[in-house]
């Protein structure tokens, strides 16, 4: 039986492997995403920073969308890197003389509408305003 060749294709985050590499996964799919599909290449970003791509089916290594999809991979894996912090925190002290700070690290799974809550839990007091940052 001859296999179908992929016309639908998406990108997997797939965590760490055994050397600490973060990875994701590029499968393709002849029909959709419900039909059985197949691994086409996987991103790795190494503990040093570096890109490495491994193609599982190099029938594929010219298609624009895999191609495509390999640079927002590195996008995703190069953001999963960096940490989010509140920054130019201004806080509803009501007057009082407080020490707190204006510069938070984040928790990496919070969301962008929690954080003011977040921060108000974790110093008890209200935030007036703050920007988010990467670093």
């Amino acid at each position: 039986m001859k296999e179908q060749k992929c016309k639908f294709f998406e990108n997997t985050y797939g965590d760490k492997d055994e050397d600490g590499n973060d990875f994701i996964t590029i499968d393709g799919y002849p029909a959709d995403e419900n039909a059985e599909g197949t691994v086409i290449v996987t991103i790795y970003l190494t503990p040093k920073g570096d890109f490495v791509t491994a193609w599982h089916r190099n029938d594929y290594r010219m298609n624009n969308q895999v191609l495509e999809l390999i640079e927002n991979s590195k996008a995703i894996l190069l953001a999963s890197r960096e940490t989010k912090y509140a920054a130019n925190i201004e806080w509803e002290t009501d007057g009082e003389d407080v020490d707190l700070p204006t510069e938070v690290e984040l928790p990496k799974d919070i969301d962008d509408d929690d954080i003011a809550d977040y921060l108000s839990d974790k110093y008890e007091w209200l935030v007036k305003s703050f920007s988010i940052i990467l670093k």
